[in-house]
């Protein structure tokens, strides 16, 4: 039916097999995110039309990552990853993702900088 020629439909049902082939290779499941007991009915990408959309998929994720400067997180795995968003001295913002275990301690730096900055901001306009 129309359903499962949906353009929609067609790349979740893609990215659920790319995310449980991901986990596959690392060893891992997440049944909340995919079980793959369907995986065998032919509105599924099966063989190499699978693989080449797991590529195409890779690429993707690579190319989000570059354009959004995101360049230490690696998917698929149980690494905590943090978003921040960074003040510069001259009001500019930098953002990023800090990856590991030092990232509540560079978080934390990250957010007395801001604050610094912004006091400084604040006592400048003052000062006027």
């Amino acid at each position: 039916g129309a359903y499962w020629k949906d353009i929609a439909e067609m790349f979740a049902r893609s990215f659920e097999c790319y995310v449980y082939d991901k986990l596959k290779e690392k060893n891992r499941v997440n049944n909340y995110l995919v079980s793959g007991g369907m995986f065998s009915h032919p509105v599924y990408p099966q063989g190499k039309e699978r693989i080449y959309i797991n590529k195409c998929f890779d690429n993707l994720i690579y190319a989000i990552k570059e354009h959004l400067s995101i360049k230490s997180f690696e998917p698929f795995t149980n690494k905590r990853a943090d978003e921040y968003i960074d003040l510069t001295e001259k009001g500019s913002v930098n953002k990023g993702v800090i990856v590991g275990k030092e990232r509540k301690l560079k978080l934390a730096k990250i957010r007395a900088k801001a604050i610094r900055i912004k006091q400084k901001q604040a006592l400048a306009k003052g000062s006027e």
